[in-house]
């Protein structure tokens, strides 16, 4: 049985656990009050429920096993990424993290001084330790505020997971890092070709055939670098003549690989791709890397940027030999985005589009919305009165997309029907309506 035990002006509750005596702080200087919480820890008891009183865990014990649990449950790039997150929260607090499960005699830990939520008890950790870490990195390291946003969410996890799966409990019964406010993200920069740069960029690559077939897949398929590369023959489907790209988890070499969005998904092959694609299939095959290296193997990403940059530069050197402006030089991000912008400037759904890049439609809403916006004048006019001439839309004009205007009016001689046509008015009935 639990008992009250006063100490000072305060009242603790004294307990019991697994053979050891164990005392909670109420907090309280009220005996109705602490009578209130002894009851709710008796209940708790009983039912397994949570404790009304914040346990309390050694923080490397917690992380340690949430680095586990995460070893387990992503894959191993992801979780190097996420270590590294947790290790400038909180240093080398564990062995997974850098340090030793020994803390206490661990120099790495003892001696790290950078800043990190520095507490000795997981539950100890509060709001402002994290917002004072965002603060400290913004302005010592010039972190922005997406970054910063990384770190909360990751902190947020680490703490969720204990509470979720581990049972553990913070004062208030409450997750301290929710209150961490959310820092506003500027807006995405969308950097994206234009079809005559599209044409310059592929001519670039005129003496480069095998990179130039993987520009041209990441410009007309709006793929990632890393799908582009764990492409395999097998992925590319014929169907009544057309070609498919599916973009799809698979296993090669005892390598297990999957989309980011861990979803699979096909992109249409259109017309612009075509030829670079048949040109590449023709001889392979069935079951190999659809492109390769020059050593034969399966293309990293670091590798292939670094041959298209060191291809670009020289072409862009001999443009500026030749007295001519030098070629951008773009990245995969740039081509994959160009796929996004062509298809949003040319009506295209963002749902659709979101389907085919593999993205969310809220990601595809923010970074192509306002192109889809552009074009909404030419939607509004679905009757297309005759004789009233329509506008030319500016994003297609700027693609080398031409939209038929209606014939032009002539003032001195109008068409019946155009002569009969009057501009529509909205009416508003603001009339006050009395209560029903």
């Amino acid at each position: 049985m639990a008992s009250l035990r006063k100490r000072g002006n305060k009242y603790y509750v004294k307990a019991y656990e697994n053979g050891k005596e164990k005392e909670y702080k109420t907090g309280t200087d009220v005996r109705r009050v602490a009578e209130v919480l002894l009851a709710e820890y008796e209940m708790s008891r009983k039912l397994g429920t949570p404790s009304p009183f914040a346990s309390e865990t050694p923080l490397k014990v917690m992380l340690a096993a949430f680095c586990l649990y995460l070893k387990g449950a992503t894959r191993n790039k992801n979780y190097i990424k996420e270590l590294s997150l947790l290790r400038m929260l909180f240093g080398p607090a564990c062995a997974a993290l850098g340090g030793s499960d020994d803390i206490c005699n661990d120099a790495a830990f003892l001696n790290y001084e950078h800043p990190r939520i520095n507490v000795k008890n997981f539950e100890k950790i509060e709001t402002k330790h994290l917002t004072d870490l965002q603060d400290v990195l913004a302005d010592e390291r010039g972190l922005g505020p997406k970054t910063l946003n990384n770190y909360r969410e990751m902190a947020y996890r680490f703490v969720n997971w204990a509470i979720t799966q581990k049972n553990k409990r913070f004062p208030g019964g409450v997750n301290p890092i929710n209150a961490v406010n959310i820092r506003e993200v500027d807006l995405p920069v969308i950097s994206y070709l234009m079809p005559d740069e599209i044409r310059q960029q592929l001519d670039a690559l005129k003496d480069f055939l095998l990179l130039q077939c993987m520009v041209a897949m990441l410009i007309f398929a709006g793929l990632r670098r890393e799908e582009l590369l764990w492409l395999r023959t097998g992925d590319i489907q014929a169907r009544d003549g057309q070609l498919t790209i599916l973009v799809r988890a698979k296993t090669v070499d005892g390598e297990y690989w999957q989309p980011k969005t861990k979803k699979n998904r096909s992109v249409p092959v259109g017309l612009s791709l075509r030829p670079y694609l048949d040109g590449i299939l023709a001889g392979l095959s069935k079951d190999c890397w659809l492109f390769t290296n020059a050593e034969g193997g399966q293309w990293s990403g670091d590798g292939f940027s670094t041959a298209l940059e060191k291809a670009n530069l020289a072409a862009s050197k001999k443009l500026t030999d030749d007295g001519k402006d030098a070629m951008p030089i773009w990245s995969a991000l740039d081509f994959r985005h160009t796929f996004g912008t062509m298809l949003a400037s040319s009506g295209v759904s963002l749902f659709i589009i979101a389907d085919w890049m593999g993205n969310s439609p809220e990601i595809c809403r923010k970074h192509y919305a306002h192109l889809i916006q552009s074009l909404l004048h030419k939607y509004i006019e679905f009757m297309k009165p005759a004789g009233v001439a329509t506008a030319h839309c500016q994003i297609a004009d700027a693609v080398g997309r031409v939209v038929p205007d209606m014939p032009l009016v002539d003032a001195s001689d109008p068409p019946a029907a155009a002569a009969s046509w009057q501009p529509l008015r909205l009416v508003v009935n603001n009339r006050r309506m009395g209560n029903a």
